[in-house]
């Protein structure tokens, strides 16, 4: 049995709570309105489904509930669009939601190994590899400049 946490969450709550976290975050609001408008923009994106696929950050402790950087991470990924750009955004990201450097480079590390060993071809294999859109490559860009 799939975990699901977010199983029986309505868009709108999906919505609101990743809008009430990421405005509760000390940080500039470029990256913060970018942050917001991709994780709504996910919710609304009907190349997935959260309440099946998203399961918070896997095997560790989330920060928050929805964690918005394990959200915008699972959102690439499932959707075919991870990778090198998508891992530093989850990286940065935690980063930005007060997580110790050590503990988000441990987890980047992870998430590299991951895709590269094992992701990157099963989503080849399945024609769901894709590249990253205009919004998550202006995230990149904000959060690596």
């Amino acid at each position: 049995m799939r975990f699901e946490p977010y199983k029986y969450w309505t868009d709108d709550e999906m919505k609101d709570a990743l809008r009430d976290i990421i405005h509760s975050l000390d940080i500039s609001i470029l990256i913060r309105n970018q942050w917001r408008d991709i994780a709504i923009d996910a919710v609304d994106d009907s190349s997935w489904s959260f309440q099946k696929e998203y399961n918070g950050c896997t095997a560790v402790q989330d920060l928050f509930h929805p964690d918005p950087a394990c959200w915008i991470h699972d959102y690439t990924w499932l959707t075919g669009m991870g990778g090198r750009k998508a891992d530093r955004i989850f990286y940065e990201l935690m980063l930005l939601e007060g997580m110790p450097k050590f503990k988000a480079r441990r987890r980047y590390v992870l998430v590299r190994i991951g895709w590269m060993a094992f992701y990157n071809f099963k989503y080849r294999i399945k024609g769901n590899r894709k590249e990253v859109n205009s919004s998550i490559t202006r995230m990149y860009e904000l959060l690596t400049k």
